[in-house]
């Protein structure tokens, strides 16, 4: 069996939840776990993709900006992310009606 190379996206993602809840009477860094998504995000991480998304829809340690918000959940719908394509849904007939088009896609 080969070896794998480089780091896990799954494993990135798992690291940070637990840097920003703080790990093992550790201070939480959400800065660092937003620099940990990211990570395992530019490696397709469905879900790291879903909550960048999270992120800029909140304005959790970045700006908020939907627009931003909507680029990172559809990348993750794409990929496969259930709540990435509710999120789309949602976030898609709360701005614009007119544009429920593609959440009708994600419900199919």
């Amino acid at each position: 069996m080969a070896a794998r190379s480089g780091p896990n996206p799954e494993a990135l993602l798992a690291l940070s939840v637990m840097v920003a809840q703080g790990w093992r009477g550790c201070d939480g860094d959400e800065d660092r776990a937003l620099e940990l998504e990211k990570q395992a995000a530019a490696m397709g991480h469905p879900r790291a993709l879903c909550k960048l998304g999270d992120r800029y829809a909140r304005g959790d340690v970045v700006e908020e900006d939907h627009t931003e918000a909507i680029r990172w959940w559809r990348r993750a719908a794409e990929a496969g992310d259930v709540g990435a394509m509710t999120n789309l849904i949602d976030l898609r007939e709360s701005l614009d009606p007119r544009e429920a088009a593609e959440g009708e896609h994600w419900l199919k």
